[in-house]
């Protein structure tokens, strides 16, 4: 076997290089092995099986260029190997990488065998009970820490070197220990560095992907429509909710342009305002806009479009955050509507007519003209609620709003106070106020003769001739300079 020609080296002046030139080996042999990328296999017992392997072919591949100290004692950086499989890959890879290269020691045998397997054996149990302080103390494997272990992996192999013959004992630990103590420390640091380097990038990968899936889990689980693009306005990614909106997949919309991707004139990406690359690196922008989407369903939306950029300032882009704020607008108008109008007649109420009346004195001071002030209340409307029922006086209610409202000008409003309460607001009558007076008494007269028509109200079929009246209109007030 090629393997036992390569062993038998006659101990020469040479020895110190040639234990450089293995433990040089062994560090090439770890960048092969970092570029083989294998923490990148998911399954964990397949990548603990591909482990023990390749690193046990890795220490056959060092044992093949070992030297002779003595005849059948053989030395290499095996435990260099096989202490940092243990220290960075745990049991399983440790004990299949282990028991390749002991059955190799052994079937290559000679008076140094039991040392040799002793030399893999113990390092590698070393090794595993370092890891497991580490972990257990939570201590980071800094260059340090690598340095002392690797220092200590070579002095247990060196005394292990005392289990030889005494024939022979002392002459071999003369030849090896200053590269025992010298190189092979550096060799180890340097190769426990390459497998630190593969581990970081490993986790940090692993981070990365992970933060990845929590993102896109995330923007996934928003109802918001989040979209992406690159500085020429090409779509990067989008989230499920901008998906159905869009009436595509994400991978159909990646590289094209909102431009590109219009449907019709009533698609999403029609009615996007940024259509144009240059639009990406405008500065944030919110609007608010009514979208279609592909099933007809209208709704208004809120967008905000901003640019990002990365650490160094380079602009990567623009994302666009959209906003069904359909119910929100509705229920604010709800709300508006609460607060200013009555919910019965539709008409402004005493809190409305009170912001009105101010803005009617302000602008009789600015323009000299005097305003009215009406009030009116029905006759006998507590009899009518009282004898037909709430629903009817509320009938009676809204159609007295309805013909107060109707022919007043621009300047003139309407109130209702509460109850059968009115109120009417008579706007620019002139500055003179005798002719505002009469002018004011002509509307409420008219108001009267408006109001005093029959009222058809759903009242066993019938029609009530309403024998109701307004009260007397009186100016309530003089602006004066």
């Amino acid at each position: 076997m090629f393997l036992i020609d390569a062993v038998k080296k006659p101990m020469d002046s040479n020895s110190f290089t040639e234990l450089f030139n293995n433990a040089a080996l062994l560090i090439a042999l770890g960048v092969v092995y970092d570029s083989l990328g294998l923490e990148t296999v998911a399954n964990k017992v397949k990548r603990q099986l591909l482990a023990g392997v390749l690193i046990g072919t890795l220490g056959l591949i060092v044992m093949s260029s070992a030297w002779e100290a003595q005849p059948g004692v053989i030395y290499d950086s095996r435990w260099v190997l096989i202490s940092l499989c243990g220290l960075f890959f745990g049991l399983i890879p440790t004990l299949i990488a282990a028991t390749m290269m002991v059955t190799l020691r052994l079937y290559i045998g000679g008076i140094g065998a039991m040392t040799g397997c002793l030399d893999i054996i113990i390092p590698a149990g070393i090794a595993l009970l370092w890891r497991y302080a580490n972990e257990r103390f939570n201590q980071p494997l800094d260059g340090l820490r690598l340095y002392l272990f690797g220092f200590a992996i070579h002095l247990c192999v060196l005394a292990i070197t005392l289990l030889l013959p005494a024939s022979i004992r002392y002459t071999t630990i003369n030849a090896l220990w200053l590269p025992l103590l010298l190189i092979f420390p550096i060799a180890t640091l340097l190769l426990g560095l390459i497998l630190q380097r593969q581990r970081q990038r490993h986790q940090t990968g692993q981070a990365l992907t992970k933060s990845q899936l929590l993102l896109r889990g995330l923007l996934d689980a928003l109802p918001d429509l989040i979209s992406f693009k690159d500085p020429q306005g090409r779509y990067l990614g989008c989230n499920r909710a901008f998906e159905q909106y869009i009436g595509r997949s994400e991978a159909a919309l990646i590289g094209k342009t909102a431009t590109e991707l219009r449907v019709t004139e009533t698609s999403a990406a029609a009615t996007e305002p940024d259509n144009s690359p240059a639009a990406t690196s405008k500065p944030a922008t919110r609007y608010e806009q009514w979208v279609s989407y592909p099933d007809g369903n209208q709704l208004l939306h809120e967008t905000l479009k901003t640019p990002f950029y990365g650490q160094d300032g380079t602009l990567f882009g623009q994302v666009s955050v959209s906003r069904d704020i359909t119910e929100r607008k509705t229920a604010e108008a709800q709300i508006h509507n609460l607060a200013f109008y009555d919910p019965l007649t539709q008409l402004p109420n005493r809190r409305t007519l009170m912001d009105r009346l101010q803005q009617m004195i302000a602008a009789s001071a600015r323009t000299q003209h005097v305003g009215a002030l009406l009030f009116i209340d029905l006759d006998h409307f507590k009899t009518l609620n009282d004898t037909q029922g709430h629903l009817v006086g509320d009938q009676l209610l809204h159609s007295v709003a309805a013909r107060l409202k109707h022919g007043l000008r621009d300047a003139d409003s309407v109130a209702r106070l509460g109850g059968d309460e009115f109120v009417v607001l008579i706007g620019e009558l002139g500055s003179d106020l005798n002719s505002a007076a009469a002018m004011a008494e002509k509307i409420a007269e008219k108001i009267q003769l408006r109001l005093r028509e029959p009222y058809p109200l759903a009242i066993s079929a019938t029609s009530i001739d309403s024998d109701l009246s307004a009260s007397n209109a009186e100016l309530l007030y003089r602006c004066t300079p």
